[in-house]
């Protein structure tokens, strides 16, 4: 288990990453049916490529903000028909025509408005870094929805699934590539009232950069459910923030809030 992995060491919400304007033409071409120019690098830290048409392809969405004159992106999950969740970082203080939704046949849908969790504050510390967003449309018809882990049952597969459109690395520049790693829930998890944390020291690594709002997925026999949304990293300096630890909020514990706030969107 991740056991005393301190949170005094710092704390780095995992940002989006922003997009240099060749990724952005790449899109473009994309939802045009265009050739593209292959992105350099992986998504991801000692992730491995992850078909977009895959059964976890199919349950994660890129989320891009429009801000500061730029681009950024974060990553989000179907959770209903015109619903999505993310981390409360991506969108918080922006209007909801800033933001737009790429799936996996590259349809841009954008967004109509979104709740931010009501304890969120904008810091990392709040621990309460979740936002639901609902669509102008719905979901493309080959994105799957995922429902929500009670946490109620042990009775599922110890491998979790963490997927995401983000960098490889502290300095790298390579995201919008989709990939995932796995971790072990009984060795590199650690949960405490809302947070699930992950030990990403050892070889299968896991979120940065740009995994902001990344799902991990638990299997509870053919059922694919979420059990956390990526939040932020945590390391002993800018080199190791994507080594070191990354914490997700911790779905059982926000459960009742995202039905509730589901109805009232």
């Amino acid at each position: 288990m991740l056991r005393a992995l301190s949170i005094l060491i710092p704390l780095f919400l995992s940002a989006c990453s922003t997009v240099s304007l060749s990724d952005l033409k790449n899109l473009e071409r994309q939802a045009k049916g265009e050739p593209t120019t292959p992105s350099p690098g992986e998504s991801i830290v000692n992730g491995v490529p992850l078909d977009k048409d895959s059964d976890y392809g199919q349950r994660t969405a890129l989320l891009m903000m429009e801000k500061n004159g730029g681009t950024s992106i974060c990553t989000a999950v179907p959770i209903g028909t015109h619903l999505l969740l993310t981390a409360a970082h991506c969108v918080y203080q922006l209007k909801p025509e800033q933001l737009k939704v790429v799936f996996n046949e590259n349809n841009h849908v954008p967004v109509e408005k979104y709740k931010v969790h009501e304890s969120y504050d904008g810091t990392a510390a709040s621990y309460s870094d979740l936002a639901l967003l609902k669509l102008k449309s719905p979901l493309p018809a080959d994105s799957k929805i995922v429902p929500t882990f009670d946490g109620k049952t042990t009775s599922f597969d110890d491998q979790l699934i963490l997927t995401g459109y983000g960098i490889t690395d502290e300095h790298a520049k390579d995201s919008l590539v989709l990939r995932m790693t796995s971790k072990s829930y009984k060795n590199d998890v650690f949960i405490k009232n809302s947070l699930i944390g992950f030990n990403q020291k050892n070889v299968t690594g896991g979120f940065c950069k740009g995994d902001s709002g990344a799902p991990i997925f638990v299997r509870q026999g053919s059922v694919i459910k979420l059990i956390g949304v990526n939040s932020f990293t945590a390391g002993a300096g800018e080199d190791l923030d994507c080594r070191t630890a990354s914490f997700a909020m911790y779905i059982p514990h926000f459960r009742n809030w995202i039905i509730k706030e589901s109805i009232k969107l």
